[in-house]
């Protein structure tokens, strides 16, 4: 399609004059030529014949008179502008009336230039950064671009990799007879703009990938452009070390993360197995837990470097565990170790606290009991339950073996076997109406420094 035209320029002239004059006086006229449009005017001329039976008396600006009419030349008209001419006929003799005609004129015309260019062509390969032995593949781009300003046509591009390379199997391009080898036809590439051709390739035995690049025209203009890559290597090792048998039903693990590899590693995953019955209990600060797992990232490990991971697990029951350590890298790098730890049982104390009765009169006797089981696989040792009663009851008698001190009642300590439970009960009275509170307490070895709590209440009512 054609380009749209440039503006042209859009003249129109307007002439005024009274319709009647007495006779004897001058007629005025007025001349007005307006550019009506967005595009300069050139040489631009108003010209009026002489009137028959008319002298010129005045003219502003003045007029030029050559071959029988008058002429004022405005040269340049600027879009959007207006001109004005005045001036004022005489009658000669005495004529009944006077004809005048005015004409404007104008020129429009247009410039061009065309510039004789060269064709010329760029052919530039990218190849990444950094490239790994771990790689599936290298990703290979190739930027033909047309920086010239007229078109050119028939554009070969030819792509050559060196020896221990292949181009992958998804690749375009036509095959040659040689398998290192491969060609694309690009067409026409207008001015200013280009083509791009992306490849994949896959490292077999090379060390150095060479991409030379050979763009032609024809024979009429040509390009070229050598990339190179160094493969590096890319190792990456764990080792998991372990207690082989718990302690207090606990056990330490950890994974030492190994760079062997020539390149650094970025993001590097560690994932330590949670087994079935176990749950952690402390971690290597950043470590995230999941259902199963405790799961580091490590954002740099550069070559030769090692970077250790402790975590601790607690077993629900007692036996053997094998617990798994494994590492991957962004670039499919993994590796993984197993090891087995043998758990000794742990306690799992719960408790349960109940009143016979919701409420109970005064002076009238209620029970307080609590009961304590062991779920777990090893005994809850040293066991302790202190209650301490409200002051709106009054104590009575407790089993089994306590001491009173205070409004505390303070049961010896005892240990609970696994699967075992224990019940210890409170005989109170009721002295004074309301809500009265008791307060449960219960500490052992396997509860450590969070012991359990129980706070609940019996209603005291009026006898009557």
């Amino acid at each position: 399609p054609l380009p749209n035209a440039p503006p042209a320029p859009a003249i129109t002239m307007l002439m005024l004059v009274p319709q009647d004059v007495p006779s004897g006086r001058p007629i005025p006229y007025v001349i007005q030529v307006t550019n009506n449009s967005t595009a300069d005017a050139s040489r631009v001329r108003v010209r009026m014949p002489i009137p028959a039976g008319t002298e010129l008396a005045e003219s502003e600006p003045k007029a030029t008179v050559a071959n029988g009419e008058w002429t004022w030349e405005i040269h340049r008209l600027p879009r959007n502008e207006t001109r004005r001419i005045e001036l004022k006929l005489t009658p000669v003799g005495k004529p009944s009336e006077v004809q005048a005609k005015a004409y404007v004129s104008y020129e429009f015309g247009q410039a061009v230039r065309t510039r004789l260019s060269s064709p010329k062509l760029n052919v530039v390969a990218e190849l990444p950064k950094e490239a790994t032995s771990a790689d599936e593949t290298v990703p290979v781009r190739v930027r033909v671009s047309n920086d010239g300003r007229v078109p050119v046509e028939r554009v070969k591009l030819t792509e050559t990799i060196s020896e221990g390379f292949e181009f992958h199997r998804d690749s375009q391009g036509e095959t040659t007879a040689n398998p290192l080898t491969r060609t694309w036809d690009l067409g026409t590439i207008p001015p200013g703009t280009g083509k791009t051709v992306e490849y994949r390739l896959l490292a077999k035995t090379g060390k150095e990938l060479v991409v030379g690049s050979n763009v032609d025209a024809g024979g009429v203009v040509q390009d070229s452009h050598v990339a190179r890559l160094k493969i590096q290597d890319a190792k990456l090792k764990v080792e998991l070390r372990a207690d082989p048998q718990s302690t207090d039903a606990e056990a330490n693990f950890k994974a030492t993360v190994k760079n062997e590899g020539s390149t650094t590693l970025h993001n590097v995953r560690v994932v330590g197995s949670v087994p079935q019955d176990c749950k952690v209990t402390s971690r290597t600060n950043g470590g995230r837990l999941t259902s199963d797992s405790v799961e580091w990232v490590i954002p740099k490990l550069v070559p030769g470097d090692a970077y250790a991971l402790k975590w601790k697990l607690a077993s629900s029951t007692a036996g053997r565990k094998n617990v798994r350590a494994e590492v991957m890298s962004q670039r499919g790098l993994r590796d993984a170790q197993n090891v087995e730890t043998v758990f000794a049982g742990t306690a799992a104390p719960n408790w349960e606290t109940k009143f016979d009765s919701p409420t109970i009169s005064i002076d009238r006797n209620g029970m307080f009991t609590v009961r304590i089981m062991n779920n777990g696989t090893a005994p809850t040792k040293a066991s302790k339950l202190t209650v301490t009663l409200p002051s709106g009851v009054g104590f009575v008698q407790a089993t089994p073996a306590h001491k009173v001190v205070g409004e505390t009642i303070v049961f010896e300590p005892r240990d609970i076997r696994a699967g075992g439970s224990e019940i210890f009960s409170i005989t109170f009275r009721g002295e004074r109406t309301g809500q009265a509170f008791f307060i449960a307490k219960l500490t052992s070895e396997s509860l450590g420094d969070k012991p359990m709590t129980s706070e609940k209440y019996v209603q005291i009512v009026s006898g009557r």
